[in-house]
């Protein structure tokens, strides 16, 4: 890990518990995040606490792609790849790993929250307390 990496890291350990405003903690690591993994945007989609399940308040960088998860939280129940976001133990997967190519390209999910702003691939880190699913990050 070179010198930049181990520091950025640092500094999202610092963010996570030294930040008090959480929404202002999460958008400080999903920019750092983006300084270590190079990407189109990052986001970070918390749940509202029934059944752990149900997406909300997107933090997005750059903002310009809010949209994408207000998108994502209106047809959510379409996406193929929330039986490994139920699971109760935190998770890294790419979305191409879940479905061939050509079928995940016409799914309604991808039709309307990837075609229109012109993102093809996602990489998601599921977010859980051990017991159910808190959030995820993309």
């Amino acid at each position: 890990m070179d010198f930049n990496t181990e520091m950025n890291l640092n500094s999202i350990i610092y963010q996570i518990y030294n930040v008090d405003d959480f929404n202002e903690m999460k958008r400080s690591v999903v920019t750092l995040i983006r300084a270590i993994i190079p990407c189109t945007c990052a986001s970070i989609l918390m749940t509202t606490g029934r059944d752990g399940e149900i997406f909300c308040d997107p933090i997005t960088v750059p903002d310009s792609y809010e949209e994408i998860e207000h998108e994502y939280i209106k047809c959510q129940d379409s996406d193929g790849s929330l039986w490994v976001v139920r699971k109760k133990q935190s998770t890294v997967f790419r979305d191409t790993d879940l479905m061939p190519e050509g079928k995940r390209e016409q799914t309604d999910y991808y039709q309307r929250c990837f075609k229109p702003f012109g993102i093809h691939y996602s990489v998601d880190l599921t977010i859980t307390d051990g017991r159910k699913i808190m959030g995820i990050m993309s």
